[in-house]
């Protein structure tokens, strides 16, 4: 299932986001938003050759965080594409089979708030809404286990 979501506007940073700063809330769609989850924020393009090569890793850790009955931790992966094209970004989501909520910012306005320096970039955001982590550029497995540990132990002190 493929979501084409939209995107609530708060101030505008003139800046990029670092750890410890306000992320702003994604509205995706059907009253649901990332506000009060640990969401993990993926910014990616179709001309980026390690956005593309992560997609399928950060799917596979969006579908243990989410579908996983033995897996609790109350987080999600929401990907945004920056391309001003929708059809190539739809394209491979379907080529993937992506389920998690894929963001279309064809205007650049979450882009801009984020100013995210590199392709891919990814936030992890706590329940607060504050950016605790921030991993730029392409992840393998190793990494993958590392984002999926910072997230558990965001779960964790959301629990506590």
């Amino acid at each position: 299932m493929t979501w084409l979501l939209s995107v609530v506007l708060s101030s505008s940073p003139t800046f990029a986001l670092e750890v410890g700063d306000q992320a702003p809330v994604i509205d995706l769609g059907d009253g649901v938003d990332t506000q009060g989850k640990v969401v993990l924020v993926n910014f990616w393009a179709t001309w980026c050759g390690p956005c593309k090569a992560e997609l399928p890793l950060l799917q596979r850790l969006h579908t243990k965080l989410v579908d996983d009955p033995a897996d609790q931790t109350p987080a999600m992966v929401v990907a945004v594409n920056i391309d001003r094209q929708l059809g190539p970004a739809r394209g491979l989501v379907k080529h993937f089979g992506l389920t998690m909520p894929v963001v279309f910012d064809q205007l650049g306005e979450l882009a801009r708030q984020y100013e995210p320096p590199a392709m891919p970039t990814s936030y992890l955001v706590d329940p607060s809404g504050v950016v605790r982590e921030v991993y730029t550029g392409s992840v393998n497995g190793a990494e993958l286990e590392q984002m999926r540990h910072d997230i558990g132990k965001l779960a964790v002190e959301q629990v506590n």
